[in-house]
């Protein structure tokens, strides 16, 4: 686990999305951390072509 101190940080969101975060049910400096580290560890595996190649197709994929 990274224990390393970081001084906290205040961001502003808009009014909507205050509901969201309330609604995590986990405190939001944990949430995004929790995305980074899946973040990291889903691009990681892949070697830089590979990561280059599916940016590339994610940015002409058609919008759903």
């Amino acid at each position: 686990m990274y224990h390393m101190y970081m001084p906290n940080k205040t961001i502003s969101v808009p009014e909507d999305v205050v509901p969201i975060i309330d609604g995590l049910g986990i405190p939001f400096s944990t949430w995004i951390a929790n995305q980074l580290r899946h973040h990291a560890a889903t691009h990681s595996a892949l070697a830089f072509a590979q990561q280059l190649v599916a940016d590339a197709e994610l940015a002409n994929a058609e919008p759903p």
